[in-house]
């Protein structure tokens, strides 16, 4: 005796009707996740950037006071010799 067991196929058109939900389902889990990670990305490259401007400005500072600090060097020798010539 064979046993029969009561099964009933699934059409062609509701497992694709699953598949579709099941793909729709996942997409809906993923974009959250996906805009999530992009936000994280861009705030650590804003981080980053910010950081890179700060340097860039202390750079800029210290150049800035190098070239007035050997203007006021050229200043001082140049009022030395003025006062050494005026004594001869």
């Amino acid at each position: 005796m064979r046993l029969v067991k009561n099964q009933r196929e699934l059409s062609i058109g509701i497992k694709a009707l699953v598949i579709t939900l099941l793909f729709l389902s996942f997409i809906c889990a993923f974009i959250p996740l996906w805009n999530k990670g992009v936000s994280r990305s861009l705030s650590f490259k804003m981080t980053i950037s910010g950081d890179e401007i700060q340097l860039i400005e202390e750079q800029e500072r210290y150049l800035i006071a190098e070239e007035a600090e050997k203007k006021y060097k050229e200043v001082v020798i140049l009022s030395s010799k003025d006062v050494k010539n005026s004594i001869v």
